[in-house]
């Protein structure tokens, strides 16, 4: 932010001096936990289908395509999975049947039919995929060969941790974590003492021979079960609702438990990923992050992230949000969740850590999402089940969202700053001007000016690639705004070109405050947000109105 001041002499009078305020880089995502006025000034007050690029600033999210045809289905959990030596494969489950991606048709292998189930876990362990979803005994996929041991518990969950397959959630057994063979990740069962029992083991209908296989109950008389698990470190992280554990193992293989905190837990597997260092994870109090302490290597920490949207948080109804599915990828962290009166998740939250900022989107409903490399790229790319419809969608660079069988569908965008009063609430001020600076105005922009929150609205409709009618013809165009506007300037994309473009809108209001909204709903239209400057003068402390005086 900067401060600048000018005067214009008019006819032998001094006119009253402009004051200007700049703010840069308005990308820290928004804050609807404090008044708008009193938020930080490259906070946002609201937001929707927008993301944060370059060193702060605003623009339009990137849209979906869907991937391939024949389910029949809303798909049920994604996983990918990358055999050795042969082509990495993208799985899903269509009601029964597990399915893969084959060229662009979801073929079925019909060796295992599954239970109706709403969640579904892939764990890669010694290079084989498991399939946990709850109901079933874990099934095993071999390259392309899908089986059912008959030593798998009928587990919801799982990792690969220390060279085991570590797994929870069965239903009987809310506190045990099932620690596999180290020899067949498969393998949960031990021919000897009760391991060897189905009743111990849920889901299982034979013994095997290894000696290996374990079990341990987690604090079990605590009232609470096990939701989550993650890898930290060296460390494994068990979550329960209320409460967190690590997990490390002796000389002799045995597990040991140690409590981490009682203050917070993780309410949904499928919630959790790992963001460079640390840990995040949504929780019945909101999005939390685990780490180690500063300077102390081996002590974990909690902090809450989302603060900042803790409304929203409020706003989500508690008993759904065990369906919260969350990702890590380039930099933002992706979490799906119900809101409102929701039964499936309707709304997407990102986290964009090098801004410390959240933003929300709509239409990017997932059940899942999943991270692969195909036969052909070299870069991972970003996956989501949807959770109503029977697609899978795949992160691209245009702006438009498919939608199955119609034409690609506009993304509706918006953006507003916060209330700006320059630190001088209860100071009346003409609000002069605001100049936009814009990159990448590929398509129109519709901005509107709101005055004391909503006292005065003035809108404005901003061309992308004319400027020879309208607004742009009247004012915009103009030389006398320190304009010269050639044709096809505004409807650059690259996002090397260095004109990035002023654009001055007029006000000619009076008020304290004053907030800017930008947003556009046109199909493949996106712009840059880089920043902007509000010129106002100043009143006197006795030009203050009448009604809000109290004699």
């Amino acid at each position: 932010m900067s401060l600048a001041v000018s005067g214009v002499r008019r006819r032998g009078r001094r006119r009253r001096t402009v004051l200007e305020q700049r703010f840069l880089n308005p990308g820290k995502g928004i804050n609807v936990f404090v008044s708008e006025q009193f938020i930080d000034n490259q906070e946002g007050s609201g937001s929707n289908n927008s993301s944060i690029v370059e060193s702060g600033a605003i623009t339009k999210r990137n849209g979906w395509t869907t991937v391939g045809v024949g389910l029949v289905n809303a798909p049920r959990g994604l996983g990918s999975y990358y055999p050795t030596g042969a082509n990495s494969v993208l799985m899903t489950v269509d009601g029964n049947q597990l399915k893969y991606l084959s060229g662009a048709l979801w073929t079925a292998l019909p060796a295992i039919t599954y239970a109706n189930s709403d969640r579904y876990c892939f764990v890669q362990a010694g290079g084989d995929m498991y399939i946990w979803n709850g109901v079933d005994a874990g099934s095993r996929m071999s390259g392309l060969t899908l089986t059912r041991p008959n030593t798998t518990p009928s587990a919801a969950f799982g990792i690969y941790y220390a060279d085991k397959q570590v797994v929870s959630g069965v239903p009987s057994k809310p506190n045990r974590l099932y620690i596999s063979s180290s020899i067949d990740r498969g393998d949960f069962t031990n021919a000897t003492g009760t391991l060897g029992s189905s009743t111990e083991v849920p889901g299982t209908t034979a013994p095997y021979a290894g000696s290996d296989a374990n079990y341990y109950d987690l604090s079990p008389d605590d009232g609470d079960k096990i939701t989550a698990l993650a890898k930290y470190q060296d460390q494994l992280i068990v979550f329960k609702t209320r409460s967190i554990w690590s997990i490390t193992f002796d000389t002799n293989g045995q597990p040991i438990g140690k409590l981490v905190t009682n203050g917070v837990g993780c309410i949904s597997h499928w919630s959790i990923d790992t963001v460079d260092n640390d840990l995040i994870f949504l929780s019945r109090r909101g999005y939390f992050v685990l780490g180690t302490e500063a300077q102390f290597f081996d002590q974990l920490r909690t902090n809450e992230l989302s603060i900042r949207i803790k409304p929203y948080i409020k706003a989500m109804t508690a008993s759904r949000l065990n369906r919260a599915t969350s990702i890590w990828h380039d930099n933002v962290y992706y979490s799906a969740v119900p809101t409102g009166n929701s039964t499936t998740n309707n709304r997407c939250f990102t986290y964009h850590r090098q801004y410390t900022g959240w933003l929300q989107s709509q239409n990017i409903n997932a059940n899942a999402f999943t991270q692969y490399i195909d036969q052909t790229s070299q870069e991972e790319e970003l996956y989501y089940a949807d959770e109503v419809l029977p697609q899978v969608w795949k992160l691209t660079t245009g702006y438009a969202d498919a939608s199955g069988t119609a034409s690609p569908q506009p993304i509706s965008m918006y953006w507003e700053s916060k209330a700006y009063d320059f630190s001088t609430f209860d100071i009346q001020k003409r609000f002069v001007d605001v100049t936009l600076l814009f990159r990448q105005l590929s398509g129109a922009v519709k901005v509107t000016i709101t005055i004391d929150g909503n006292r005065i609205t003035k809108n404005y409709n901003i061309p992308g690639t004319s400027f020879s009618g309208g607004l742009g013809r009247g004012g915009l165009g103009k030389a006398s705004l320190g304009g010269k506007y050639e044709a096809g300037i505004l409807g650059t994309t690259s996002s090397t070109v260095t004109n990035n473009i002023p654009i001055r809108l007029n006000v000619g209001e009076n008020g304290r405050t004053i907030k800017i909204r930008v947003e556009n709903s046109n199909l493949n239209e996106s712009f840059t947000l880089l920043g902007f400057n509000i010129g106002y003068r100043p009143y006197g402390r006795n030009n203050f109105p009448a009604e809000l005086r109290v004699y």
